[in-house]
């Protein structure tokens, strides 16, 4: 009977520990990445979700799991809070929903304390991450990310967008300068003082303020929508 009570604790404990094993890297992950990625948390991070179509949604999740599988965030050995992490990987994740876009591979860490970025380093701050979640017309996040691709001219086509930059940009740039009714409806593009300023400035407005961006300045908001692969819903 004893030894019939051990077979059988054995077995039940071999099983417990087949389960544990089947759903380590589950458990693993979750912890290391922090909770799962749903529309919900998107939607709360991301000011520009609702405005994606259901495929781009799904693509903008597929591409935050990856950021996040690959990128480590560092706080001057803080722990960085998952929605910091998130609100990071899905406004950078915005600038690569195009068809086979990458998902900035050569940056390797997030460091929550700004400084100086090499190539493999985005330095933010902690307000900069506050500002992209606000729905306010400016997201450092996105401009620190596209700043990443401003000079992707002559980069491998995976990592290059779909416009012919900077040819269009000159273009648009020179049209804006002489375009008074726009540059008064759009004065955060005014200032740019170069096409790389103004692809910046671009980049944050199509993000936050497409309706704004498409009826001041509709070239501006069709290049956009080339250049990102994304053509945001608009209101109204």
């Amino acid at each position: 009977m004893n030894g019939a009570l051990v077979f059988i604790a054995a077995g039940a404990g071999l099983a417990a520990l087949g389960v544990v094993l089947f759903f380590a890297p589950v458990l693993i992950a979750r912890r290391r990445h922090g909770p799962g990625i749903d529309s919900e948390r998107l939607a709360a991070t991301v000011g520009a979700f609702p405005r994606l179509t259901t495929a781009e949604q799904r693509r903008l999740a597929t591409q935050v799991r990856g950021f996040l599988r690959h990128k480590r965030f560092t706080a001057s050995g803080q722990a960085v809070p998952d929605i910091i992490r998130l609100a990071v990987a899905g406004n950078a994740c915005l600038l690569r929903l195009g068809k086979d876009a990458d998902c900035f591979p050569d940056v390797r860490e997030i460091a929550l304390e700004g400084g100086d970025d090499p190539p493999s380093r985005v330095g933010l701050a902690w307000t900069a991450v506050e500002d992209a979640m606000s729905r306010s017309p400016a997201n450092p996040v996105i401009r620190a990310f596209a700043a990443r691709l401003a000079d992707q001219r002559t980069a491998h086509p995976r990592n290059r967008c779909a416009a012919e930059y900077p040819e269009k940009w000159w273009r648009q740039f020179n049209a804006l300068a002489t375009d008074r009714a726009a540059r008064e409806a759009l004065p955060a593009l005014a200032g740019a003082e170069t096409p790389d300023a103004l692809f910046l400035d671009t980049s944050e407005m199509f993000f936050q303020s497409p309706d704004v961006l498409a009826n001041a300045h509709n070239p501006l908001y069709r290049l956009m929508t080339e250049f990102y692969g994304v053509t945001l819903n608009r209101t109204g």
